[in-house]
């Protein structure tokens, strides 16, 4: 295991990388339900969904991308910020797959109080 992310959304997920005996790169998603591993070569590289962001939005200031699960499905979270008129921050969900956009929400913006 190289390295582990817990995901929360609808349900906590923790999402391990790291390689096989073979020295096959995988992504393991563990839920309360059980575990299910896929090849790393089987996802969209994270590294081209990155490009594909920013050549959408190219203002995107990202903050950080990592595998989950939304709705039963893996995913790539993206969270990231943009400043039009006023700063805000964004998740974008996209399919591991095949790096689809799934869903993206627009969070409030932050009003001092």
């Amino acid at each position: 295991m190289t390295k582990a992310d817990k995901f929360v959304w609808e349900e906590t997920a923790w999402v391990f990388q790291g390689t096989d005996q073979a020295g096959e790169r995988l992504f393991v998603w563990v839920t309360g339900k059980g575990a299910e591993a896929v090849k790393a070569d089987d996802g969209y590289p994270r590294a081209q969904l990155k490009a594909d962001v920013l050549r959408e939005l190219p203002d995107a200031k990202l903050i950080r991308i990592r595998p989950g699960l939304v709705d039963g499905k893996k995913v790539w979270e993206v969270y990231y910020s943009r400043e039009l008129n006023v700063k805000r921050h964004y998740y974008a969900f996209y399919g591991f797959e095949d790096g689809r956009n799934i869903v993206t929400y627009t969070l409030p913006v932050r009003t001092s109080g």
